[in-house]
């Protein structure tokens, strides 16, 4: 068996060396001349709240070099956020299909790019061979660091991003990394985009209910089994009034799940539904929130953003992977006791650690 092993991994050594001599990513430190950068092109073409994490670093990419033309490899599901940012040049949909989009790739491949940040880490193999599909030789690929064999695929892993917990600081710091500028950041500067017209409508719904302070309560999650039961959040609201009658709740959700939210806006008192928002009216109002309560992530990392006070029902497993928990922000996790379900967190729980971020 030891035998077979051997022969096994030097088969594969043999394959990993042929693909590199062909792929020619040469191993560099950094990028030496960043004037040359002319074009730079950014893998992120998953969800929502991953476009929110790596927006910073867009803005970083752009405020470093002012006339560089960064171009996105989206998806349909994250693409809305940006689309009407003016430092993007090109934004391009893909549905993480190499094989039946491959035209399609190589008709971006066409746009020479000088850089390529595969920011979208989990499946580096994939998103190595994409990232070779999209550059041409002289293009500069970079990635967070994984392991050495990842050198076949990239030119630069940044081991100052793998050092990093949170997303927001793992995209920022691949680029400034990438840039010889890691030892040049304090903070990392959060931005997201805005916009005006959705200001107003915030601001014309809380004038219309009367509300200056409230909690929002996000009720809805991308995944069904991080959504908590309408009977805790009824109890919860209820109980958290009793203790203060002064309390006002803003309910928001997806479009799915309105009547849950209509539910708890009927069963408990001083609740309100948002109705049918954007993600920008979202943003305003969680930005003038004094607290938001949600399972959702995308709803955490904007309060990271705008720097709202959070308590999030979540899992181990995401804790455990530091990834996408709160950034720099007052917050409690409401951590369920399996990976399965976030029904089983109980209502106390949830209530001390509400009261004690409103204390804090």
């Amino acid at each position: 068996m030891k035998l077979i092993k051997i022969i096994e991994n030097k088969i594969k050594d043999g394959f990993y060396y042929i693909i590199r001599l062909f792929l020619n990513n040469k191993k560099i430190d950094c990028i030496s001349n960043t004037s040359d950068i002319k074009k730079v092109l950014i893998l992120r073409y998953d969800v929502l709240g991953d476009m929110i994490c790596t927006y910073p670093a867009i803005k970083y990419i752009k405020s470093e070099l002012p006339d560089v033309k960064i171009d996105i490899l989206a998806s349909e599901s994250n693409s809305f956020l940006i689309k009407d940012d003016k430092s993007i040049n090109n934004i391009y949909h893909f549905n993480g299909k190499i094989l039946s989009n491959i035209k399609y790739l190589l008709k971006i491949k066409k746009n020479n790019y000088d850089v390529i940040f595969a920011t979208y880490y989990i499946n580096l193999t994939k998103n190595g061979v994409l990232a070779n599909i999209l550059g041409n030789s002289n293009c500069i690929k970079a990635n967070v660091y994984d392991k050495e064999k990842r050198y076949l695929f990239f030119n630069f892993q940044s081991k100052v991003a793998q050092s990093k917990a949170n997303m927001f600081e793992k995209m920022y710091y691949l680029v400034a990394d990438s840039l010889g500028n890691a030892k040049n950041i304090e903070n990392i500067q959060l931005s997201i985009p805005r916009k005006i017209e959705s200001k107003t409508i915030v601001q014309e719904f809380l004038k219309s209910k009367c509300i200056e302070k409230y909690i929002i309560v996000n009720i809805s999650s991308g995944k069904e089994n991080r959504k908590w039961s309408n009977e805790k959040l009824i109890q919860l609201i209820n109980e958290l009034q009793l203790g203060d009658s002064n309390l006002t709740f803003i309910i928001t959700s997806m479009s799915k799940d309105k009547h849950d939210a209509l539910i708890i806006v009927e069963k408990t008192s001083n609740s309100f539904y948002f109705g049918e928002s954007t993600i920008f009216d979202v943003i305003e109002l969680v930005d003038k929130a004094e607290l938001v309560i949600t399972p959702d992530t995308s709803i955490v990392h904007i309060c990271s953003v705008v720097k709202t006070k959070v308590c999030v029902f979540t899992f181990k497993s995401i804790v455990d992977e530091g990834v996408w928990t709160p950034y720099r922000v007052p917050n409690r996790l409401m951590i369920a006791k399996t990976n399965e379900n976030m029904k089983d967190i109980p209502v106390d729980r949830v209530l001390s650690s509400v009261q004690e971020l409103l204390n804090e």
